[in-house]
C-alpha cells in the first residue's frame, strides 16, 4: 500500500494548528498510543488518563447509536480494532450486527480521536446503501444534510456539510479516490468497506487508491477464494479456497471474529439446526450427468496447460470463448449444461413441496424462505406453490424495485408465509427473519451458504422455536464437493448438523450420520507418521506449485525453469513417471502430487519431505565447454528467457514440428532447402535429436534462443544441439 493513500493514525499534529488544537491532537495521540499498547483493553478504551476537557475542546460530538446498546462482543471488537492502529477486518457472521458495530467505531473515532472525521461507507448494492442510510437516520443525530450518497443515481461528494458518504462499490471504485483528493479529507477519513470480500476483485481494487486515515472491513467471509462460481472444477479435489492478500494489505488483518457457535451462545443469533439432504438423480438424469462429466474431463485434459488449471482454466475459457475459440466455447457450454441439469433435477422441487407441506401442517404459522440460484427455477417453484394455494411471494432481480419491496414487506408483515428468492436475499440485505430456510440449489460457494444462515437466523420474537436450515445437494455429483471446502461442525458448532440420504421422495429420508465428504486438512495438522511415500495425501493441495515434464524439467507458476538438486531429482524420478504437477506445502514442506483425474476427482499423493535445498541456483557448465564455439552436447551457458519453443514428434523422421492447437506442421526436409548452409544446419539438428533419443532422453520440445541456438532441456539442464537454420525464427515449415 502506498504511503500517500493511507495516513497512519498516530501522525503528528500539523504545525500550523492553533495551540488548543495542538494540545487536543497531542492528547488524542497519547490516547491512541495507549490503545495500541492494550491499556484499557476490553473497556472500550474509556479509562485513559488524558484530561477529557482537552479532548472535548472544539469537538462536535456524534451520536450514532440512539436507542441501541452494544453487546459485550461488539465492545471487544471495537477495542481490538483500535488496538490495531485503526485498521483491520471484522469477520462476523451475517445477522449479528456488523452495521451497528461500524457506527460504534465511527462514533468513537469522531468523539475521541478525530474531531473532523469524514466517513466513506462502501457497499456492494443500492439496496444496502439505502439500508445503511435508514439506520443512520433512525439512530444518528447528524441529519439528512450530513449523509450523502454515491451511485444508484446519486453523485454526492464530501462538503462542509456532508460528513458521511455512502457509496455503491462500482461507483466508488471509479470516483471515490478523486472525491477524497478534491475535498482534501483523506487525512481524517474512515473508510468502511461492507462485504469487503467483494472489493478484492481486480476491477474493484481501485477503491483502495482512496487516501484514508482509518480502515475497517466487514464480512462474514473475508476470504475470496471460493467467490468464483467454478462449477466446472467442483470435481477437482485440489481446488481449495485461498485467502486474498489484497484485503489484508489494504484493510489490515482480521482483528476480530465471531462465528455462529459463539453468536448463538451469547444470544446474538437464534438457535438452529441444519439438515443436509442428498437427493438422487433419476436414471435419465444420471446417464446424462455422467455423459457430460466425462466430456468435461476429456476436454479439460486437452485444454489444461501450465497456467491454465482449475479456476484459471475456466477464466481462460470464458475469455477465449468470446474470441470464438471452439474448444473453449464447448467447455463453457458443457459446464453450463451440467449446472442446469443439476439445478433442474426433478427431486429438488418434489422435496420442497413435501417439506413445506409437513412444516405448515406441524405449525400453521411457520415462515419459510426458499433460495435457488436460477431465476427460471425460482419462478417455477413459485408457480407450483401458488397452484397449491400457499401464501407465497417471489423476489428476484428481474422484478421491479416496487415489486420486490412489496414481496418482502408482505413476508415481513405475515400476509405471505413463504418467499422464494434467487440470490438477492443471500448477502447483506436486511431480510425478515424466518424459522425455516430451504436452499434448493446453490453454487459451489461456501460463502453463499454462510450468508444464507444469516438471512434465516436473525433474532426474532419467538425465542423458543428452533430455526431449521435445509440444504439439498445432488448425491454422487459435484454438489458434494461443497463439504470439502468447509468444516460445518467447526463454524456452526457441534451437534447442529444432521445428514440424510433421500433416494426416493416418496419414502422417508435415511439418516447417514456424516457429510458425504470431509474437509481436507492443512499440512501443519498432518504428521509424517500418518503418511506413506507414494500413498494418498489427506490434505489440501497448497503451497508453491511446480510442473514437471517427462524429461524431468521443472517450471514454477511464473514459467521460470528450475534445476532440481540431486536429492529432489531422486524423489521426483521415483514417483513422477511421465511428468505432472506437484506442490511443496508451506509449513512441513511436504511434496504432494496430483495423480490422474476422472469423474470421481483428482487424487493427491504424498511423495516425501522436500530437501532443504531443492534447486541449484548457480549456473552449471559442462567440463567440455570452453570459451570456444559450442559443441553438440555442451551445457548451454546463456539465458533461455527469449526462446521460441518447437515440438519434437517421433512420428515423422524430420522430428521438428510447429503445433498450433490440433494443427501440426513439420519442418521442410533438408533436401528441399535451396540454401546449402541452412540445409546442413537442419540436418545436424535432426541427427543430434536422433542421438539424444538413442541415449534414452525422450525429449518432446526444443528451444531456439535469440542467438539462433537450438537447445533442449533435460532435468532442468539446457544442452546445445546446433544452430537453427533460420536464426532466432528457428525453422521453415511445410505449408
Amino acid at each position: 500500500m502506498n504511503d500517500n493513500k493511507h495516513t497512519h493514525v498516530t501522525s503528528p499534529a500539523n504545525k500550523s494548528q492553533s495551540e488548543g488544537d495542538a494540545l487536543n491532537k497531542s492528547a488524542e495521540d497519547n490516547f491512541y498510543n495507549d490503545a495500541a499498547n492494550n491499556t484499557g483493553k476490553g473497556q472500550f478504551l474509556a479509562d485513559y488518563s488524558v484530561d477529557k476537557s482537552i479532548i472535548s475542546k472544539k469537538r462536535v460530538k456524534w451520536s450514532l447509536l440512539n436507542g441501541l446498546s452494544l453487546r459485550t462482543w461488539q465492545r471487544s471488537a471495537v477495542d481490538s480494532w483500535l488496538s490495531h492502529n485503526g485498521r483491520g477486518i471484522m469477520k462476523v457472521v451475517t445477522g449479528a450486527g456488523k452495521t451497528i458495530l461500524s457506527l460504534a467505531v465511527a462514533e468513537h473515532v469522531q468523539n475521541n480521536l478525530e474531531n473532523d472525521l469524514h466517513v466513506a461507507i462502501i457497499v456492494p448494492s443500492v439496496v444496502l446503501a439505502n439500508q445503511w442510510r435508514s439506520v443512520l437516520l433512525q439512530h444518528g443525530s447528524l441529519g439528512t444534510e450530513a449523509i450523502g450518497m454515491l451511485g444508484g443515481g446519486h453523485s454526492d461528494q464530501f462538503t462542509s456539510e456532508v460528513r458521511i458518504l455512502i457509496a455503491v462499490l462500482n461507483s466508488a471504485a471509479q470516483k471515490l479516490p478523486e472525491i477524497v483528493r478534491s475535498a482534501k479529507v483523506g487525512d481524517r477519513l474512515l473508510l468502511i468497506v461492507d462485504e469487503c470480500h467483494r472489493a478484492g476483485a481486480s476491477e474493484r481494487r481501485k477503491i483502495f487508491e482512496t487516501q484514508r486515515r482509518f480502515s475497517l472491513g466487514l464480512s462474514a467471509t473475508p476470504e475470496r477464494g471460493d467467490e468464483f462460481d467454478d462449477s466446472a472444477n467442483n470435481d477437482e479435489a485440489y481446488q481449495m479456497p485461498s485467502g486474498d492478500a489484497v484485503l489484508a494489505a489494504e484493510l489490515g488483518e482480521v482483528v476480530y471474529q465471531l462465528n455462529y457457535a459463539e453468536a448463538i451462545k451469547t444470544g446474538t443469533l437464534a438457535d438452529f439446526k441444519i439438515e443436509h439432504y442428498g437427493l438422487a438423480l433419476t436414471t435419465d438424469e444420471r446417464n446424462k450427468y455422467d455423459q457430460i462429466s466425462q466430456s468435461i474431463s476429456d476436454l479439460r485434459r486437452e485444454l489444461e496447460g501450465r497456467n491454465k488449471r482449475g479456476e484459471a482454466l475456466l477464466r481462460w475459457c470464458r475469455s477465449a470463448a468470446g474470441r470464438n475459440d471452439p474448444r473453449a466455447h464447448q467447455f463453457i457450454q458443457l459446464t453450463t449444461e451440467r449446472k442446469i441439469l443439476l439445478y433442474k433435477m426433478t427431486s429438488r422441487v418434489d422435496a420442497v413441496k413435501l417439506i413445506i407441506e409437513q412444516a405448515l401442517s406441524y405449525d400453521i404459522k411457520s415462515k419459510v424462505i426458499i433460495f435457488h440460484e436460477s431465476i427460471e427455477e425460482v419462478n417455477r417453484i413459485y408457480k407450483i406453490l401458488v397452484d397449491h394455494g400457499y401464501p407465497v411471494r417471489v423476489e428476484h432481480s428481474k422484478l421491479t424495485g416496487t415489486e420486490r419491496e412489496k414481496a418482502i414487506q408482505d413476508f415481513r408483515s405475515g400476509s405471505a408465509q413463504i418467499i422464494v428468492s434467487a440470490k438477492s436475499l443471500i448477502e447483506g440485505f436486511d431480510a425478515p427473519s424466518a424459522d425455516i430456510g430451504i436452499i434448493v440449489a446453490a453454487s459451489s460457494s461456501v460463502r453463499q451458504r454462510i450468508q444464507t444462515l444469516g438471512r434465516l437466523l436473525r433474532k426474532g420474537q419467538d425465542k423458543v422455536k428452533q430455526a431449521r436450515l435445509i440444504i439439498f445437494y445432488a448425491h454422487k455429483t459435484v454438489d458434494e464437493f461443497i463439504y470439502e471446502k468447509a468444516d460445518w461442525e467447526e463454524f456452526v458448532g457441534k451437534g447442529r448438523n444432521e445428514y440424510y440420504k433421500w433416494a426416493d421422495i416418496k419414502e422417508p429420508p435415511q439418516a447417514v450420520g456424516e457429510p458425504p465428504r470431509r474437509p481436507r486438512r492443512h499440512d501443519g495438522d498432518i504428521t509424517p507418521n500418518e503418511l506413506e511415500a507414494g500413498g494418498p495425501y489427506p490434505g489440501v493441495f497448497e503451497g508453491r506449485i511446480f510442473s514437471r515434464d517427462s524429461q524431468g524439467n521443472i517450471i514454477d507458476e511464473e514459467g521460470k525453469s528450475l534445476r532440481p538438486t540431486a536429492e529432489l531429482k531422486a524423489i521426483l524420478a521415483q514417483w513422477m513417471h511421465g511428468g505432472g504437477r506437484f506442490a511443496v506445502t508451506p509449513t512441513r514442506k511436504y511434496i504432494i502430487r496430483i495423480n490422474g483425474g476422472n469423474k470421481e476427482g483428482h487424487k493427491l499423493l504424498w511423495l516425501g519431505i522436500a530437501p532443504t535445498e531443492m534447486f541449484n541456483t548457480s549456473p552449471e557448465k559442462a567440463a567440455s565447454y570452453s570459451t570456444g564455439p559450442l559443441k553438440e552436447g555442451d551445457v548451454y551457458p546463456f539465458s533461455l528467457e527469449k526462446s521460441c519453443k518447437f515440438s519434437v514428434l517421433q512420428r515423422d523422421p524430420r522430428l521438428v514440428a510447429l503445433k498450433k492447437g490440433r494443427n501440426v506442421q513439420f519442418v521442410v526436409s533438408p533436401e528441399k532447402l535451396i540454401d546449402a548452409e541452412k540445409a546442413e544446419r537442419l540436418q545436424k539438428i535432426i541427427d543430434s535429436l536422433h542421438r539424444v533419443y538413442r541415449s534414452g532422453r525422450l525429449i518432446n520440445k526444443i528451444l531456439v534462443t535469440d542467438n539462433g541456438d537450438a537447445v533442449y532441456e533435460y532435468e532442468g539442464v539446457p544442452y546445445f544441439i546446433g544452430k537453427a537454420p533460420e536464426g532466432k525464427q528457428g525453422f521453415e515449415f511445410d505449408s
